[in-house]
């Protein structure tokens, strides 16, 4: 899936033409790093609709934007879920100990392990695996979504996260970029701490459940 001359030109003309002059800077600086940013659809990435949706990049100058209004520790570690081609990642690598993805395509993850490796984003890593499926978010403090998958499979994921809160009280911070499935995150009980509008590209910051982040009374 290379981001042919052709696209790469228009993708830069079109943000221009749209006022986004910091994206198509950033983005012009990713490509001379040879670094691969480019859409994906779901007949490239080889998934089912029903559980991914198709791969655009969130990473750039406005995820840089939220997060440095967010009172973020060096020291903290965040998942990527559905992270494509590691836009997000490269972005978040500048404010994390260790930023880790997770991609159910086989065929994006050797793309985001490269262009990780040519933007330099050496706190980084990717692995396989199925959202849904997946409930190890006890080493993290964060978790980055930037819609990449239906609210049932995010449903899964908020049910893994609450269980992993039960297991380890904390504080947990959730950044969701487009998020469509807003009412099921605070039907489980996410509080809203944030939001970002824009007409395509909003963003909406939610933090755990205050009662999963306190220890559980010993029964009598």
């Amino acid at each position: 899936m290379p981001d042919t001359s052709h696209s790469h030109v228009y993708n830069l003309l079109w943000m221009a033409f749209t006022g986004q002059w910091r994206m198509a800077l950033w983005r012009l600086g990713m490509h001379w790093r040879g670094v691969d940013l480019s859409m994906a659809s779901l007949d490239e990435t080889g998934l089912d609709p029903s559980r991914a949706y198709d791969y655009s990049n969130s990473g750039g100058p406005r995820l840089k934007s939220i997060l440095g209004t967010l009172n973020l520790s060096r020291a903290d570690s965040i998942i990527d879920l559905g992270c494509g081609k590691g836009g997000a990642m490269i972005t978040l690598a500048r404010y994390f100990r260790q930023v880790d993805g997770l991609e159910l395509s086989e065929r994006l993850i050797p793309i985001a392990r490269e262009n990780l490796r040519k933007a330099g984003a050496a706190n980084t890593q990717v692995f396989h695996g199925d959202a849904a499926e997946f409930a190890d978010f006890d080493p993290y403090s964060h978790i980055y979504l930037s819609n990449p998958f239906p609210g049932t499979v995010l449903r899964r994921v908020l049910e893994h996260v609450l269980e992993s809160l039960e297991r380890r009280p904390r504080k947990l911070t959730i950044i969701y970029w487009i998020p469509v499935d807003d009412a099921l995150l605070a039907g489980m009980g996410f509080r809203k701490v944030r939001e970002f509008a824009h007409p395509s590209l909003a963003a909406a910051v939610y933090e755990s459940p205050t009662a999963s982040c306190e220890p559980r009374q010993a029964q009598a």
